[in-house]
């Protein structure tokens, strides 16, 4: 996926997701406050301390309760002053010994995760994309997208 993406807007406690999800299992209601990103995510997450910009990173939560990476050390940051950035989402699958990798961009300044084999594991199905509410309520982020492209495969 890519894109262009501004942010006017986003303060300490604040977070967008936006990517490819599952549904039914992002979407559902969570009664406890352990964990804002929801179930079933392939996204990248824009939050963080406002005093520095917002981080902008990618992240991956299957079923679990892990997340993926985490953390944001190294993530590029995005600053609430509405410039346009070009932004990336790539996932790679892996084959044989090449581990499946999570790639996210921000105006060419990479970020890399690797998938672990457990998440793998879990056959995870994203059946949409778009904007993903997290768990835990918190401060609002004014963001807008443009030109927005994405391709997926197909499962077998």
């Amino acid at each position: 996926a890519s894109g262009k993406v501004a942010l006017r807007r986003g303060v300490s406690d604040s977070t967008t997701l936006f990517g490819f999800y599952h549904a039914a299992n992002s979407l559902r209601v969570n009664p406890e406050q352990n964990n804002a990103t929801p179930c079933q995510v392939l996204e990248i997450n824009i939050e963080g301390p406002s005093a520095e910009g917002l981080y902008f990173y990618p992240v991956l939560r299957g079923s679990g309760d892990t997340l993926y990476p985490r953390g944001y050390s190294g993530a590029p940051r995005i600053y609430p002053d509405a410039t346009s950035h070009s932004w990336t989402l790539d996932y790679l699958p892996g084959s044989g010994d090449t581990p499946a990798r999570i790639t996210v961009t921000l105006d060419g300044q990479r970020v890399e995760q690797e998938v672990p084999a457990a998440v793998l594991a879990e056959n995870l199905v994203f059946d949409h994309f778009g904007l993903v509410t997290p768990w835990i309520d918190g401060n609002g982020q004014t963001v807008y997208f443009d030109d927005i492209d994405y391709t997926v495969r197909q499962g077998k």
